[in-house]
Formats: structure tokens, sequence, C-alpha cells
């Protein structure tokens, strides 16, 4: 039996006052699904944050065993095509999911590099998927839509409260 685990991370980053957090939520199949946040190291790059709150959401799956042997694909979406992007290009055998709402990567291809900071969190999220079968989604953030944008918009509230409530003042 093989699984599927769909996740969805968002970062707030706030260059005024730096603060950064995660916000990320899981489902897997079967299961029930997870709400995580996290404060970041401050950044002021917003995809390195984006990154790092996938990183750490797939780290926390991992760590708590949501994530079982048998899960043999890994669903990542997010509202940042750039970081999606860069994960594209570290990890060659994911495959672009569009959705009708979303924004195909291609969007980026032109226009995009990435820092050595954002190859490294991408190879980090290579190496702890192992060689599991990896889709890559782009989910319109701030946006009335479908399910996805709501799970979004939990995402970035998340990473809003661990950016402001979680973190020393």
């Amino acid at each position: 039996m093989s699984g599927m685990v769909t996740i969805f991370a968002d970062a707030s980053v706030n260059t005024q006052h730096k603060r950064a957090g995660a916000g990320a939520w899981a489902k897997g199949d079967g299961r029930s699904s997870v709400l995580f946040r996290k404060t970041l190291e401050y950044d002021r790059n917003v995809t390195l944050a984006e990154l790092r709150a996938l990183r750490f959401m797939i780290e926390h799956l991992f760590e708590t065993g949501y994530i079982q042997p048998d899960d043999d694909a890994i669903m990542l979406q997010s509202d940042c095509l750039q970081a999606l992007w860069v994960l594209s290009r570290i990890i060659p055998y994911a495959v672009e999911k569009k959705h009708p709402n979303g924004a195909p990567l291609s969007k980026w291809k032109q226009r995009s590099s990435e820092s050595i900071w954002q190859r490294r969190e991408a190879e980090a999220i290579r190496q702890t998927l192992g060689s599991r079968r990896v889709y890559l989604r782009h989910v319109r953030g701030h946006k009335e839509g479908d399910g996805r944008q709501w799970v979004n918009e939990q995402c970035d509230r998340l990473a809003k409260k661990a950016a402001w409530e979680d973190s020393p003042a």
C-alpha cells in the first residue's frame, strides 16, 4: 500500500520589525490533518523563508512519524512561485501538478535565480524526502476561492502568529 501526504506551508516576514514565522498544514491519506507553526530566524529574503517553512514542516512530519515508510508521494503546495521553482531545479524528478487556480512555475523560469541559501534549503528538502515522488503545486495567496486558498490562509495566520506571538519582543 502506498500513500500521499499533501503539505501546504507559508511564511511571514516583517522587514520593519525583523520577525519571521512559518505556518503549515498537512494531510496524509487516511489520516487527520496536522497544523504546525515555528518562529524562523529572521532573513529579509521571503523565498528563503518560504523554503524554510516547507523544510521545517517536512522535518516535523518525519520526526513525529506522520510521514510513514509507505508514503511514496509528497505534494508540496505554496503561494511562493519562486520557492517552488527553486525546488524544481534542485529536485529534478519533481513534477509540477498544475491547478486551474494556480500559476505555472514557468512564470519564474526566465527571470529568476536562486541564492546559495535557497539552494541549501531545497537540497535539505530533497535529502529528507529521499526517493519519494514529489509534486509541486502553486496556490494563489490571499484570494477567495476553493479549499486550497482557505488552507493557505490558515498557514498564513499560523506564520504571522509564530512571528509575533512566539518570538521574543
